[in-house]
């Protein structure tokens, strides 16, 4: 090599030793210098069979990529979008063995965020920042409850985007039977000392002849003051009855009020009431 570094082509023969290799740039005014390091054995260097022109890639320097596949590749701290701010940051655990697989779909399929790792139960956490809120489909922004609420509550809105943890209205199922034309309990409904109390009940019945049946909407609001209950009105009825002898009423037992069915003589009706209670004290 020329120490003027005036040449044009160099021919190199493979059994050639090169131990510095040094490219003029365009100018001619500043030079390239390949250095190498100390090989613990001979290394082969192959070019790829290019198509076209290309360019070598660095380490430092910004450069586009393209159809290249990254195997197991080491990100970090975070991926960049194109002006260079923040698109994903990473934050690995110490000892990580639970990770999360991003899957794609075909035609039809919706593709999937699926939590994975050496555990068999992985759960998937999805938090947001201070008061920020969680928008699913593109729908309305929702602030989540922090904690689990009690045993048997429900998710309930304020209607302004903040879900919180409420007390459902739970429906009671009750059943029973008759055979003649006595008035039975079906229910019987609790009262609490100085608070009222309205009952919405559905009742069906049908008779084990299968001849006749009937159905209603009951409606009764009571009182409960310091441990005396009285109705508030009259029972709010809607019948619908094969037999005008069937009948449902309230009846007011101490501080307990009564859903009682009345049925026909020497005929088996079978009963089955659905009932709820709003309370206010």
């Amino acid at each position: 090599m020329s120490s003027t570094r005036d040449f044009q082509n160099i021919n190199v023969s493979a059994t050639a030793n090169i131990e510095l290799l040094e490219l003029q740039d365009t100018a001619s005014d500043n030079i390239y210098i390949f250095g190498v390091n100390e090989l613990a054995a001979d290394r082969t260097v192959t070019l790829p069979l290019l198509t076209g022109n290309d360019t070598f890639v660095f380490e430092a320097f910004t450069q586009i990529l393209t159809n290249k596949t990254l195997t197991s590749p080491i990100i970090a701290p975070d991926i960049l979008d194109a002006s260079g701010a923040e698109l994903i940051v990473f934050a690995p655990d110490a000892t990580p063995v639970n990770e999360i697989t991003i899957a794609n779909a075909d035609t039809g399929v919706s593709p999937s965020i699926i939590a994975s790792g050496v555990n068999t139960d992985v759960g998937l956490n999805i938090i947001t920042k201070g008061s920020g809120t969680l928008v699913l489909n593109g729908g309305a922004a929702l602030t989540w409850p922090v904690a689990d609420g009690s045993a048997n509550q429900v998710i309930a809105t304020n209607g302004a985007g903040t879900l919180s943890f409420a007390t459902a209205q739970v429906a009671t199922i009750n059943t029973v039977q008759t055979t003649t034309v006595a008035t039975t309990t079906i229910a019987t409904i609790g009262t609490t000392t100085d608070s009222t109390h309205f009952i919405d009940v559905k009742l069906v019945a049908h008779d084990q002849a299968d001849v006749q049946g009937a159905g209603y909407l009951l409606r009764a609001t009571f009182l409960n003051d310091t441990g005396t209950v009285t109705q508030i009105g009259t029972d709010d009825k809607l019948s619908f009855e094969s037999d005008t002898a069937w009948n449902v009423a309230t009846l007011i037992s101490t501080t307990n009020v009564l859903i009682q069915v009345t049925g026909e003589a020497a005929t088996t009706i079978d009963w089955r009431s659905l009932h709820s209670v709003t309370t206010v004290t």
